[in-house]
């Protein structure tokens, strides 16, 4: 062979030897970027993983929370029953109205009045009549 094909040949390795350098550090690069690539979805899907247990659980707490409203309106309906009614209630009030509770006298003041009532008998201020 001749010197002018082994300058070609050796230009030729040269170049190959130049573009398999620059390939093997793109591939260099590229595993770096999927390395990161990688790390960053590990940790995006571990971050997900709690966001989705998190809300499982206040998915949970929020059935807990209705469950515990459903039973308490049951409890208020079955309870309903015993309330007075308006018109209960109206009767009520008519009753109170007719005995005009403020007109009656209390204990002490039947007392009072029936002492005094012994007091001018006494004095001869009234009669009064016994039922025989």
């Amino acid at each position: 062979m001749e010197q002018r094909d082994m300058n070609a040949i050796s230009a030729m390795i040269g170049d190959f030897s130049s573009h398999l350098n620059s390939v093997e550090e793109k591939l260099q690069l590229l595993r770096e970027r999927v390395s990161i690539l990688s790390q960053t979805l590990l940790k995006q899907n571990d971050r997900l993983n709690k966001e989705i247990s998190d809300l499982k659980t206040d998915v949970s707490n929020v059935r807990n929370e209705n469950d515990k409203l459903k039973d308490v309106i049951d409890h208020i309906v079955l309870e309903s029953g015993n309330f007075a009614r308006k018109d209960e209630l109206m009767n009520v009030q008519r009753y109170m109205k007719l005995f005009e509770p403020l007109n009656f006298m209390s204990q002490e003041e039947v007392i009072k009045l029936v002492e005094k009532m012994i007091e001018d008998k006494k004095h001869g201020k009234i009669n009064i009549v016994e039922d025989e």
